[in-house]
């Protein structure tokens, strides 16, 4: 039995169906689109991942034996304490392994750089002292550590929100800071998350 509500809706589904707009998608061949296609060498990631997403950007690890299972000691090589939170994800260069964090209790923006055969703390730099986006500034799951560094294999380049502004930081490989630069003002709703891009 279909009552007055379920014929207004089914009507209103029509009248929506039938001014829905379509607009014709022309296709492209690739050798017209003047894209370039090429074999790209992916290094062996047994060494490096530089930064979001892995050398390629796209989250690929090809030719390499991932682990689908583990607990608290099966395929685990070492586990470290970290203090604070962060949302990105581990960068590895050569023998370390590079991790931002905050913590908020004492409003430290820090980087982390672990030794990658054992995971003891080969150095930490903080780069902000106080400065934090207020907690309505901030969405309730996110962190003041949201970015994944980037690494040239010479330079570790951080990006935080600090202040009320997007400041930019590079290291050496080594913890020494070599530029801090402004990128200029966030006005944050719910905290900053972009990584540095690919260089």
């Amino acid at each position: 039995m279909v009552t007055f509500f379920s014929r207004l809706f089914l009507v209103g589904v029509l009248l929506v169906a039938g001014c829905t707009k379509t607009t014709p998608v022309e296709e492209i061949s690739v050798q017209s689109s003047g894209v370039s296609l090429s074999d790209s060498d992916i290094p062996d990631l047994s060494t490096v991942w530089p930064g979001w997403r892995g050398p390629q950007r796209n989250g690929h690890a090809p030719d390499q034996a991932l682990p689908t299972e583990w607990d608290e000691t099966k395929n685990v090589k070492w586990r470290t304490f970290l203090p604070g939170r962060g949302h990105g994800s581990p960068v590895i260069v050569n023998d370390l392994v590079l991790l931002a964090t905050a913590d908020d209790q004492n409003q430290e923006q820090m980087i982390m750089a672990f030794n990658r055969t054992d995971g003891t703390v080969r150095w930490e730099k903080v780069l902000h002292k106080g400065g934090f986006p207020s907690p309505g500034e901030l969405h309730k799951k996110g962190t003041n550590a949201n970015g994944t560094l980037l690494c040239d294999g010479e330079r570790i380049y951080a990006v935080f929100l600090n202040s009320g502004k997007i400041i930019a930081t590079a290291f050496d490989l080594d913890g020494k800071q070599l530029w801090q630069k402004e990128l200029g003002a966030f006005n944050s709703k719910f905290g900053y998350a972009p990584s540095p891009p690919a260089l």
